[in-house]
């Protein structure tokens, strides 16, 4: 039977959603989303299937479907992203006590691991002593256990970025290629060099005493924001209220034809993947149109609370401390290419 809902219907299901539903409508779409994937991978179609699979794991995480993803990767070209699920689809299935999934996923491990070059970052105990030592390749942090030893990665150039407190940044790059093991060993790091004052003398606070601060009331242009923004928040929470009850309407209609038991209890029953996938958006677009509500209310409150209280007397002539501050200028970045 077909339903109209109104915006204020959509938020009392919200209100009064069952946690289990929405979860098993999840777990429906990525076993759909699941299928489609495998479909294009036997058809040749790798590229295309990454993204089904991809999201599949994201709805509802499981050994399966990340061996299969890692197996999409691999046709792909995109080898260090397949060793590393490979890796842990066999550390997942040991703990699960799966030795014959383990097996064949550390297989498959070893055989993208020969195809992909390694790069050591060499950190020396002199510099790993460094205060606040941080170390990055491409932009991503590499944590103190992955330090001097051979670590897979992409073939291409990469770029090691390391930082300490009181010292000036490095970087080093390398050119990796498959098969190789090459290394970006760390040099110790130069103190930052400071022009001028001292740095422990660079911020002096000076107690002036208290000082009676001009009394303004509450800043227009924040209340404006605040305003503007739960108009906006409204507006989408609207928005995606009218597109959630745009596909109930659809997927009762499709239900109708590609499902062989029906609704019961507000869950589809032996329905194609084609149903499932329609019914997951309009879950997401509910939900989301909830948290836009939610937004809206909040700012509105919050807004509202500041254009009363901003005016406070309570707020009148607040003591303020006096700080001056002595100008230090801090050296450049040393940069190193390797």
């Amino acid at each position: 039977m077909k339903r109209t809902l109104g915006v204020a219907g959509i938020v009392a299901i919200l209100a009064t959603a069952s946690p289990a539903r929405a979860d098993r409508a999840q777990e429906l779409a990525a076993q759909a989303l699941y299928d489609k994937g495998l479909e294009l991978m036997k058809a040749g179609k790798p590229a295309s299937a990454c993204p089904l699979l991809s999201e599949s794991q994201r709805l509802d995480p499981a050994a399966g479907t990340q061996y299969r993803l890692a197996e999409c990767f691999e046709k792909t070209g995109r080898t260090e992203a397949a060793w590393r699920l490979y890796t842990e689809v066999a550390e997942a299935s040991k703990k699960a006590g799966r030795k014959d999934r383990e097996a064949q996923a550390r297989e498959r491990a070893e055989i993208v691991r020969k195809l992909l070059p390694s790069l050591t970052i060499t950190v020396p105990p002199e510099v790993a002593k460094a205060e606040g030592l941080a170390v990055e390749r491409d932009g991503k942090a590499v944590p103190p256990e992955e330090w001097n030893r051979e670590v897979p990665v992409e073939p291409g150039e990469h770029t090691v970025e390391v930082r300490a407190t009181g010292k000036k940044a490095w970087r080093g790059t390398t050119k990796a290629r498959a098969g190789a093991v090459d290394e970006v060993r760390v040099p110790v790091l130069e103190a930052v060099a400071v022009v001028g004052p001292a740095a422990s003398e660079a911020t002096v606070p000076v107690a002036t005493g208290a000082v009676k601060a001009p009394y303004k009331g509450p800043n227009k242009m924040v209340v404006i924001a605040g305003a503007a923004a739960g108009i906006v928040a409204l507006g989408m929470g609207v928005g995606f209220a009218v597109a959630a009850t745009s596909k109930a309407h659809e997927v009762e209609t499709a239900a109708a034809s590609e499902c062989t038991d029906g609704k019961h209890q507000g869950q589809y029953w032996g329905c194609t993947p084609h149903v499932l996938a329609i019914e997951s958006s309009r879950v997401t677009l509910t939900n989301v149109a909830g948290t836009s509500f939610l937004a809206a209310g909040l700012l509105g409150v919050g807004t509202l609370t500041y254009a009363l209280l901003g005016g406070s007397s309570k707020l009148k002539n607040r003591p303020t401390a006096a700080v001056v501050v002595l100008p230090g200028v801090v050296a450049g970045t040393a940069t190193f290419s390797w």
